[in-house]
């Protein structure tokens, strides 16, 4: 699944990821060394119900994911 970061500027291949909810609500998602920061939310319950979107959205064998706009949660 590709997700398309919050600010349009990366588009990022998931698979085989872990995508986390940073303490600053950043969703980001890891690599060995590093991570990338796919969106920022004004609160961590929007930050995980984010992070419910993109599972529904891989349970629905969807291909792609925008991220949403923080207003847009």
């Amino acid at each position: 699944m590709l997700i398309r970061s919050q600010d349009k500027t990366k588009l990022v291949d998931i698979a085989g990821k872990t995508i986390i909810v940073s303490e600053v609500n950043d969703i980001k998602i890891s690599y060995a060394n590093s991570s990338v920061r796919l969106g920022h939310y004004t609160s961590k319950e929007k930050a995980i119900k984010v992070l419910d979107m993109i599972q529904e959205s891989c349970i629905d064998c969807h291909i792609d994911f925008q991220m949403p706009q923080d207003e847009e949660v």
